[in-house]
This record gives structure tokens, sequence and C-alpha cells, in this order.
């Protein structure tokens, strides 16, 4: 958001903001951040100010937000709405490992009782001593049927960690990768590493990435985990 911003005030600066044409904002709900929030709302105001100036077509998203009513009206936008869903979302929980499905997973239909939204499912083996969010009974059984995981830290350093983790422990319950799978994704992370602007740990994500299927971006957060 930040650097959007930075952007959309060098085009005014250099009276070239009619250069562009589109400007799509992804989880428009970060409005509502307090943090972060007033970023994007600075940046949709400009945009909107100079209207007169350029023809900017602001896209904005969301699968959570609400008021959206009021958010058309302020963009002057369309509201469009839908409840497709290419694949389908079933929603889980964990905790101290047991896992929890939620009810009502389709669209519209009725919780049987709503005092239980989370129906208990299955218990989780304990694997690792540093696992304390049951991540590696919950990874191993998705990659083990040949299915790709992304996980979403909450901060850098817990990102590392997880990673870190996942890169010492996880070969030991889905097996080592073979010399193909290893060339392949070392040669991913010598590609990811320039468009990340350097921001990746190369020596330890290729080691993660070596070991485990795992990429950790140290900027963003995330890691990933490779088929």
């Amino acid at each position: 958001i930040e650097k959007a911003n930075m952007a959309v005030n060098h085009l005014i600066q250099e009276g070239r903001l009619h250069e562009l044409v589109s400007v799509v904002v992804d989880e428009a709900h970060m409005l509502a951040d307090p943090h972060r929030g007033a970023a994007l709302e600075m940046l949709l105001s400009k945009l909107m100010a100079c209207r007169d100036k350029c023809s900017v077509q602001i896209v904005a998203m969301s699968a959570t937000m609400a008021g959206l009513d009021s958010l058309s009206t302020w963009l002057d936008a369309h509201l469009f709405l839908t409840n497709f869903r290419p694949v389908p979302l079933t929603e889980h929980a964990v905790f101290e490992g047991t896992v929890y499905v939620k009810q009502a997973q389709a669209l519209g239909s009725v919780v049987a009782d709503p005092e239980k939204i989370l129906e208990e499912s299955r218990r989780l083996p304990v694997k690792g001593k540093d696992d304390k969010w049951s991540l590696l009974a919950l990874v191993s059984e998705v990659v083990r049927e040949g299915h790709s995981v992304l996980i979403f830290c909450a901060s850098r350093h817990a990102a590392q960690s997880c990673a870190a983790m996942l890169s010492k422990e996880l070969a030991a319950y889905v097996g080592k990768p073979s010399q193909e799978q290893k060339a392949a994704r070392e040669e991913l992370v010598s590609r990811l590493i320039p468009c990340t602007a350097a921001v990746m740990l190369p020596c330890e994500t290729l080691q993660f990435v070596t070991n485990s299927k795992v990429v950790c971006d140290a900027f963003t957060g995330v890691e990933l985990l490779l088929d």
C-alpha cells in the first residue's frame, strides 16, 4: 500500500497520472485497518480527486468486507456481488492437537446447533517438540497426498522459525526429495530471489527448499511448501 501510494504521488508530481489506466485493490477491507488503512484511503482519495484529469478505473475486491453500499457510493462505483467459488472452501480449527470442522460449510445451509459451530473431527499425532501448533502433522498429511501447502505467519521472525522447524523435521515424515526435485527447487529459488528484491534469505532459503519443500519469504512472512 505504501509503495503504491508513493508511486501515485510521483505520477501526480510529474503530471503523468494519465498513464495510469487501472488500479486493483485486493483485500479492500484493509481500509478499516488501524495501521495501514489510512494510507489506502489516501491513495484512493487522490485517484478520485484527479478524475477530472485522468480516467483511472478503480477495482476494489474483498471477500469479508462489510458496508459495501457505503464503499461503492464513496468510490462512485458499481457494486458486484457473487457467491461463486471455483474450489469448495472448508474451514477447520486446531486447538491443543484436536481438529475441529466448522458446521454449515455449504452456502446458505442451516447450522443444526447454533451453540456448536465447531464440531470435533479428529486428534492429531504429536510430532516434534518445537511444533506447538501441530503444523508437522497437518503439513505432512497434505504433502503425502501430493498437494501443496501455503502457510501464513504473523511476522518475519515467525515465518523464519516455522520454516526452520519444518526444514529440520518434515523430511522424517514425508521422505527426502530426489535429486531432480532438489535441482528444480534450487532453480526456482534462484528465480524468486531477484523478483523479491533480494529480501529473501538466499542460503537459508536454499537449505529449506532442499530439505523439505519450504520457501521462506522473510519480507512478507510467508512460507511456501512446494511440490
